[in-house]
């Protein structure tokens, strides 16, 4: 998880900006280059990410929130498929111990949900 105060204090050590360490920071790479190579956009860019800052840290966020999510169910689905593979479900005990724990993870996770759903759902679409 990033943070928006370390994102304000590279774009602070960057000449405000201009040398685009806060979008590396945040994995925009591309940006970031652009940045570092044309001064934050002639100095416009800069100004438009001061306000940005916070939206683009939690965006980073969120889309790491989902890929977590995403591996966990994986992870679920799969042991789910051993456990219908084995014949004898009690002899696979391992595998419903190793899913109670994915599924507490999971739950965990869908609290975390809860609180940015709205925001969430638009980068789902």
């Amino acid at each position: 998880m990033k943070s928006v105060k370390k994102a304000y204090l590279l774009w602070l050590a960057g000449f405000f900006g201009c040398l685009g360490f806060h979008r590396f920071y945040l994995n925009k790479h591309r940006t970031g280059k652009l940045y570092f190579h044309t001064l934050g956009l002639l100095f416009l860019g800069r100004l438009n990410d001061l306000i940005f800052i916070p939206a683009m840290v939690e965006k980073y966020n969120l889309k790491l929130l989902l890929k977590y999510l995403k591996k966990d169910y994986e992870r679920v689905i799969k042991i789910k498929k051993i456990v219908v593979d084995v014949e004898n479900y009690e002899s696979a005990s391992w595998c419903r111990d190793q899913e109670n724990d994915i599924l507490v993870d999971i739950e965990k996770c869908k609290i975390l949900l809860k609180k940015y759903e709205k925001k969430v759902n638009t980068y789902i679409k």
